[in-house]
This record gives C-alpha cells, sequence and structure tokens, in this order.
C-alpha cells in the first residue's frame, strides 16, 4: 500500500467497495476456530474520526439490524460462535458471558449496570492477566440476547458532535465475550476464555474538528490515550529484550496488556480516509498499524486453573519419587560434580558480572558525556528561546505599530474615498442635469428653428400675397379712378339732359329706369316719378348713392339710364365725345 510516497506491506487490504462479510471473513473469521478452542482473542479497530470503525466493528447495531447485510464484525463473530457451540460434541458444555465498558475521560465505566461510577483495573498475578473490578458479566444464551446487551452498552456510550464527525464516539469501547468450556468426562479440557472486540476512539486534530470547551477535553483526553497506546507498541515493535513497556501510562493500555504482547491472538484494523485532505492522517494510521504488525504475542490455551494447578502437583509428585529412587545410588558422585558446577557457575556469574561492570562504566562514561552534551545544548536552546521570546516581543510591538499605521491610513483613506465619491457623486448629478438641459435646449432650439422656419415661409407668402395684391389693388385702383372720372362725367351729362328735357323724355327715362332690375322696389319707384322735379330730386339722390357705394362697382344702373335716352342722337354723340 503506498501513501504520500511511503509504502507498507500488510495482510490484507480493503477497498472502499468491499462489503462488509469480506471485511469478517478476512479479519474475525480465522479468530473464531482459536476461540473455540480456547485461546484469547483481539480484535482492534483504530483509526481518524470518521474513518468507520464502529461501522466496521459494529459496536452500535441494534436487534432489528443484526440481520442486515451491512452489519459489522460484532453481531457475524456472535452468531458464528453460537451456531459453532451448537454444532460441537454434546460432551462438552459451553457458556458464554459478555460485558461492556468505554474509557472516557481516563475513567472506566461499565455500559451494563447502568452505573457511571468509575471502576479500577486491576492486575490478578496468579491468573496473569488484567480484570476490572466490578464489572457486569452477563449470560446469554443466543445471538438475540448478545444484541439486546450490545444495544443497551451502544446506547449508554458517550458521543458528541464535531465537524467531522455529527455522531463521533468520545471513549474507548471494548465489548467482551467470555467462553467457558466444561467437559463432562474430561475435566482436563475445561477453559475459559475472552474475546476483545474493542473499538477506539478516533484520533483527532483540533484545527479539523474545530472542537471548543467540552469536547476539546475530550479530544485531548483521547489523543493521549492513543498516544500511549502508540508507546507501548513501539516499544513491543522493537527488537530487544528486557525494555521497559509503559502498559501503566493509561488505562486502555492496562485493560489492553494481554493483547498486545501477551497471551492473545490480535488483529488490528486501520481503518484510513481515501480524501487527499487527510492524507496525513492516514500516513499516521498506517505507520501505527506497521509498528503493530511487528509485535510478536505469546497465546496459550486458557486451561481451567484448578485442573492445571492439580496437573502440576501430579509432575512434581512422580519427579520426586524418580529421585529418591535413583537418589541413593548417586549421591557421593552427584555431591562431587554438584561442587565443580557451582565453582563453574561462580566464575561464570564472576566474569559476567565483572564485563557487566565493565559495560556500565563505559555507558556511565557515556551518558555523562551525553549529559554535559545535553546540558550545553539545554543553554544553547535556553539562550535561543530567550533570543526567540525578544524576537517574538518586538514582532508583535512592530505587528501593532504597523496595524495601527494601517488602522490610521486606512481610516484616512476611507475618508478621502467617500470625499471622492461624493464629489464624483455630485459632478455626475451636475452633468446629468446639464445634459438634460441641453437636451431640453436643443429640442427648443429646433422647434425655434421649425417656428422660423415656418414664420419664414408664411412671412414669403404673405410678402407675396401682399404684392399681388398690392398690383391688384393698383390696378383696380386705376379701374375705379378711370370708372369714377366717367362715371362723374356722365352723371353730370345725365342731370344736364333731365334739367332741360321735355315730358316725353321723362316718360322714356321713367320706362328706361323701370327697366332696370337694380333691386326688388326699382318699378314702383320710378312709376311714382310724376314731375321733372321728382325726376330731378330722384337723379340726385341716385348720383349720390352711387358715388357713396361706388366701391361694389355697380356701374350698370348709369348705363341703363343712359341707354334711355339713346334715341336722342345728340346726346349720345355729346356722351361719345366727352
Amino acid at each position: 500500500m503506498h501513501c504520500n510516497g511511503k509504502t507498507f506491506a500488510f495482510d490484507g487490504v480493503l477497498d472502499p467497495s468491499s462489503q462488509q462479510e469480506a471485511v469478517y471473513d478476512l479479519t474475525a473469521s480465522s479468530l473464531l476456530e482459536r476461540f473455540l478452542k480456547g485461546f484469547n482473542c483481539t480484535i482492534l479497530a483504530y483509526g481518524q474520526t470518521g474513518s468507520g470503525k464502529t461501522f466496521t466493528m459494529g459496536t452500535e447495531e441494534t436487534r432489528t439490524s443484526m440481520t442486515n447485510e451491512n452489519r459489522g464484525i460484532i453481531p457475524r463473530l456472535v452468531e458464528a460462535i453460537f451456531r459453532q457451540i451448537s454444532e460441537l460434541d454434546v460432551d462438552m458444555k459451553f457458556k458464554v458471558f459478555v460485558s461492556m465498558l468505554e474509557i472516557y475521560d481516563e475513567k472506566v465505566v461499565d455500559l451494563l449496570s447502568g452505573c457511571r461510577e468509575p471502576l479500577q483495573v486491576l492486575l490478578f498475578k496468579c491468573l496473569c492477566t488484567m480484570l476490572v473490578q466490578g464489572l457486569s458479566k452477563i449470560f446469554v444464551g443466543n445471538l438475540d440476547e448478545t444484541m439486546a446487551q450490545l444495544e443497551k452498552g451502544g446506547i449508554h456510550r458517550s458521543k458528541g458532535e464535531t465537524a467531522m464527525n455529527a455522531q463521533s464516539s468520545r471513549s474507548h469501547a471494548v465489548f467482551t465475550i467470555f467462553l467457558e468450556k466444561t467437559g463432562i468426562d474430561d475435566e482436563d479440557t475445561n477453559f475459559t476464555a475472552k474475546l476483545h472486540l474493542v473499538d477506539l476512539a478516533g484520533s483527532e486534530r483540533l484545527k479539523k474538528t474545530q472542537a471548543e470547551g467540552t469536547r476539546k477535553m475530550e479530544g485531548i483526553r483521547i489523543n493521549e490515550g492513543l498516544l500511549a497506546l502508540g508507546n507501548v507498541i513501539s516499544a513491543l515493535s522493537e527488537s530487544g529484550g528486557g525494555r521497559h513497556i509503559p502498559y501503566r501510562d493509561s488505562k486502555i493500555t492496562r485493560l489492553l496488556q494481554d493483547s498486545l504482547g501477551g497471551n492473545s491472538y490480535t488483529v488490528m484494523i486501520a481503518c484510513v480516509s481515501p480524501a487527499d485532505t487527510n492524507a496525513e492522517e492516514t500516513l499516521s494510521t498506517l505507520r501505527y498499524a506497521d509498528r503493530a504488525k511487528k509485535i510478536k504475542n505469546k497465546p496459550v490455551v486458557n486451561v481451567d486453573s484448578g485442573q492445571q494447578k492439580i496437573r502440576e502437583l501430579k509432575e512434581k509428585v512422580f519427579s520426586f519419587f524418580f529421585v529418591l529412587r535413583v537418589g541413593y545410588h548417586l549421591t557421593h558422585f552427584s555431591s562431587i560434580l554438584r561442587l565443580a558446577e557451582e565453582r563453574r557457575k561462580k566464575l561464570s556469574e564472576m566474569e559476567k558480572q565483572l564485563t557487566q561492570m565493565r559495560k556500565q562504566m563505559i555507558d556511565m562514561k557515556r551518558l555523562e558525556k551525553q549529559k554535559l552534551h545535553s546540558e550545553e545544548m539545554q543553554k544553547q536552546m535556553q539562550a535561543e528561546i530567550t533570543t526567540l521570546k525578544q524576537a517574538k516581543v518586538r514582532m508583535m510591538r512592530q505587528q501593532r505599530e504597523e496595524a495601527e499605521k494601517y488602522r490610521q491610513w486606512k481610516l484616512k483613506h476611507d475618508r478621502e474615498l467617500m470625499r471622492l465619491y461624493s464629489s464624483l457623486f455630485q459632478g455626475r448629478k451636475r452633468d446629468i442635469e446639464a445634459a438634460r438641459e441641453k437636451i431640453s435646449h436643443n429640442q427648443q432650439m429646433m422647434i425655434c428653428k421649425q417656428k422660423l422656419e415656418e414664420a419664414k415661409r408664411i412671412n414669403k407668402r404673405l410678402f407675396s400675397q401682399m404684392e399681388r395684391s398690392a398690383v391688384v389693388a393698383k390696378e383696380k385702383q386705376r379701374e375705379i379712378s378711370s370708372d369714377q372720372a366717367k362715371v362723374m362725367h356722365r352723371s353730370y351729362c345725365i342731370f344736364f339732359v333731365l334739367c332741360f328735357s321735355s315730358s316725353d323724355e321723362l316718360n322714356k327715362l321713367q320706362r328706361g329706369c323701370g327697366s332696370i332690375d337694380f333691386d326688388s322696389r326699382a318699378e314702383s319707384r320710378w312709376k311714382d316719378i310724376l314731375t321733372l322735379t321728382s325726376a330731378r330730386v330722384l337723379l340726385k339722390t341716385l348720383f349720390e348713392q352711387v358715388l357713396k357705394s361706388f366701391s361694389i362697382f355697380k356701374y350698370g344702373f348709369c348705363f341703363e339710364i343712359v341707354r334711355c335716352f339713346e334715341q336722342q342722337e345728340q346726346f349720345i354723340q355729346w356722351f361719345v365725345q366727352s
């Protein structure tokens, strides 16, 4: 497996598309047979928050989901255990017990008792194992009862919401299955085995989880426990015996002491995220698992302690009888051999002690040199720390000054910018008003130009009409003047003739004037003329009316009067000549 240029080799690798059944077959199925033979077994899920540890283990499965295709390792393993037990020899009797605890804030809490009082993890030297004092062990007879206890423990488990997981486990959960086998005829085959199913809390980076307050303290405690577990794994994976293993640094390491380097078959499942953003966490998890792969456990069958003690005592009694039987014949010879052997052993021990003392001297000299070097390095580091602190203080002061200068500059700049914006707004407003006035002025100018052109055209037409009217008026004036002179001349002639005409002529004038259709009352008017005096008066009146209404050009009346006297040749000739 490759990650960030690093290559790791593991017993099996599963991609994100793998089914839960494939995970079970690869990790848990191989432990089932060993567990039924009396060996302790452990399945350990480790990884960052949100990488799928709880889903893989099935720690939060319920009775309704125990037949689901996506169920985890625990319900599948429990189902297989009860199925195998039912198929084994009837001469064997099996009992199954379960317990479930969590390690929250470095406190061990029983999840099946309903009590949140912390429990103590104790080492029982007679059994060479770690036990939790006061932990509940519930007898279960089938899969349904087991899943009921698992569901009960999952309800009481501590959870919380972080930025990476809405239901993040805030504690290490350990679900343990105890198997007790009792032989009906052969008691030597009795054993008690345990199977730890461990769902570790996820390793967290506070920057990514964005935890605060209580969540932040929980994350710190979780990381401390995982760090202690990593130190134990690192110490166990390094070659060389006699090295101190720091099991006591954390409750989880003490509880898993048998699983890590002790009496147990252990499978570690490293859950990683395929996202590029989690590459560093993935690399850390793979290194963790690579170190754990190097741990060498020493599993043995956990036979019944009472039966084992009886068997050991029988072997001792048999060996004592054998020594007493052959010891009498070899007493003298054996004493000589014993003294020689003791002398040889003492010499060998003294040589070993001398060699060891030489090594200790060399180590002490080396340690002294290292101590001097460390003290020198410590002084240098202390001086560097002091210098860095002073530089930090100067930088902080400079940052504050720069921040204040920037704030003042920004304030001034913002004011200037607001002023420019205001000026620009006013200028734009004035430009808009000027543009509007210019457009309005142009429109008015266009209208005025159009009106001016129209007025010019009208004036031109008027001047033309006035010129024509003046010409026509002059012509009419000339005609009127000419006609007026003629009428005046002829009227005086008519008046002169009438003044000296006879009554016959008066009758002719009456008849001639009657023929003139001047108006509707012309005939009646001329019939009233009976004397020359009345005729003179009428002609005078007629002459005055003609002069007054001369502008309407009623010249026909005068001509009709003239036609009344056309029989008088002298008048006509005189009229024509005049």
